[in-house]
């Protein structure tokens, strides 16, 4: 089976978190291509949502005050 890196914008929309240049379809295809390869993704990935998810919260709290 191969192995296929998922880069950060594919990973987003699993946390809720909208990503314009991804679209419904193309989700949909990395569904049904998981039945056939084993997805992956880097640490730094992880570090990146961090930051961007941390930033996100930044924005929803002023927006609160």
């Amino acid at each position: 089976m191969p192995d296929v890196l998922l880069d950060t914008p594919f990973l987003l929309p699993t946390l809720g978190l909208d990503v314009r240049e991804i679209t419904k379809s193309d989700l949909e295809s990395i569904q049904a291509a998981s039945k056939k390869v084993r997805f992956h993704c880097s640490y730094a990935s992880f570090v990146e949502i961090l930051g961007l998810v941390g930033k996100k919260s930044r924005q929803e709290d002023a927006k609160a005050v």
